[in-house]
């Protein structure tokens, strides 16, 4: 019996990830839309478990922001609105603009402007070859660049958090060339306020970055 609870721990561990895992993409890809009810009984036949890992795999989805409990009715998927999409991007804003700045403020600012470099030019590089798929993941390593040096981990959780969430409720995960262009414009402007500026300069960069993706998801809806 010692033996037997960590196994049934560790199966309904990755029962509810596998759960998480198809209804988030069931949700990001459309298959299920804004204010459907999804419901434990059902969904428990079809993945051929329990209602604990379904229930399990709703908290994850509920923290990611793609669901949520509505009382007397249950779980449902969230919709995305302007405003949920607005609080978001504020609150990313807030977050991120406050991470660069002690960036800014670092002993590391120099090393890692060479490598947030390399990033740009391959983020240039991507544009060129039209590789969409590319430019998003080198993107990604240079948002995250700002918080790797930061000591405070709830900050980069709550960047990370705040960030998903956002990109959950946009579903905007393939900017057009055009924005991309706009955004490595960005990037520079960022880095040069780096090189030459002081720590709020960094800051204002970051915002109005920010504030250009704002307008890209806006158009995107």
């Amino acid at each position: 019996m010692v033996t037997q609870a960590p196994r049934r721990a560790k199966k309904s561990s990755a029962q509810h990830e596998k759960v998480y895992e198809v209804l988030r993409s069931d949700i990001l890809e459309g298959r299920f839309v804004g204010g459907e009810k999804l419901v434990e009984l059902d969904l428990a036949a079809r993945f051929k478990v329990s209602r604990t890992p379904i229930r399990e795999a709703f908290y994850k989805l509920e923290r990611d922001g793609l669901v949520k409990r509505t009382v007397n009715v249950g779980v449902i998927v969230a919709k995305a609105s302007p405003q949920s999409i607005g609080n978001h991007l504020e609150m990313l804003t807030l977050l991120e603009t406050f991470a660069v700045a002690r960036w800014a403020e670092s002993e590391h600012l120099l090393e890692d402007l060479d490598d947030l470099t390399a990033l740009q030019d391959g983020m240039k590089q991507a544009l060129q070859d039209k590789d969409v798929e590319t430019f998003e993941t080198l993107n990604r390593q240079f948002h995250a660049r700002f918080l790797e040096r930061n000591a405070n981990d709830y900050l980069r959780t709550l960047v990370d958090m705040t960030r998903e969430r956002l990109f959950n409720l946009s579903l905007e995960s393939f900017p057009s060339a055009l924005h991309i262009e706009q955004y490595l414009i960005d990037h520079d402007q960022i880095l040069q306020s780096a090189r030459t500026g002081t720590p709020q300069d960094v800051a204002d960069a970051m915002r109005r970055h920010l504030g250009h993706v704002g307008v890209n998801i806006a158009r995107a809806r």
